[in-house]
């Protein structure tokens, strides 16, 4: 298979098709979508001037996409009125609703996936995220 590079100008476009999307849906903070964008872009060209191969720019941007959707459905389930498209989104369960989002805030050491909220029961019962917050308590300085 043939190593090919990933082109710098299919990043700033996919990046602005991103930032077109966020503006659609109705994104109030806009810089807080230009800014992540930025942020995303750069580690795309970083992989490009590293001689990433297409594989890896593709996975970055799949990275980098996800992180994007998961903050905006996030800061949706905070929204007193998102758009409609996003208000039948959340009543499906595709992504996060206000009130799934709500047992997180009932006292923040349960709901932290911010996507869907889909794995939250799973990860809640098992005691994940406090677990995984003492790991990480052990190894700060």
């Amino acid at each position: 298979m043939k190593n090919e590079r990933f082109n710098p100008v299919v990043a700033i476009a996919v990046g602005a098709f991103v930032l077109q999307i966020a503006r659609s849906f109705g994104v109030s903070n806009f810089s807080m979508a230009v800014d992540q964008a930025y942020g995303e872009l750069a580690g795309l060209l970083v992989a490009f001037l590293i001689g990433g191969a297409l594989f890896w720019c593709c996975l970055l941007l799949g990275l980098a996409t996800g992180s994007f959707g998961t903050n905006l459905f996030h800061k949706w389930a905070h929204e007193p009125n998102p758009p409609v498209v996003v208000r039948w989104l959340q009543r499906s369960r595709l992504i996060l609703g206000p009130e799934r989002h709500q047992h997180h805030h009932s006292d923040y050491s349960r709901g932290f996936c911010v996507t869907s909220g889909w794995m939250n029961p799973v990860l809640d019962a098992l005691g994940f995220f406090p677990r995984l917050e003492r790991v990480v308590r052990f190894f700060k300085p």
